[in-house]
């Protein structure tokens, strides 16, 4: 799986890639897509390729309804409090802030 800026796609190297993953054996599907059509809180468009061997693989629709980052992060534990050490780091802001 690959996701990028959509403008990679005009890219003689993108091609280049796609084709050279072709002929090694990989069934390959990219689109240019707006992430919030798959839940993710943005409201901007990404290339994304994904590639399988011994398989047809076709990238899905995406269908998910448009969130928030509120909705999406909002009900997570305060930094520091989750119980997992590469989550609980300390907050270090500027008092202004």
């Amino acid at each position: 799986m690959l996701e990028n800026v959509p403008g990679l796609a005009k890219e003689k190297l993108f091609r280049e890639f796609c084709t050279k993953l072709s002929r090694i054996g990989y069934q390959i599907d990219w689109a240019v897509v707006d992430v919030a059509a798959f839940g993710v809180p943005q409201r901007r468009k990404r290339l994304i390729l994904i590639a399988a061997r011994n398989r047809k693989i076709t990238l899905l629709q995406g269908n998910a309804t448009r969130r928030t980052v509120r909705e999406a992060i909002g009900g997570l534990t305060v930094a520091g409090d989750s119980g997992d050490p590469a989550h609980d780091l300390k907050e270090k802001r500027n008092p202004k802030v």
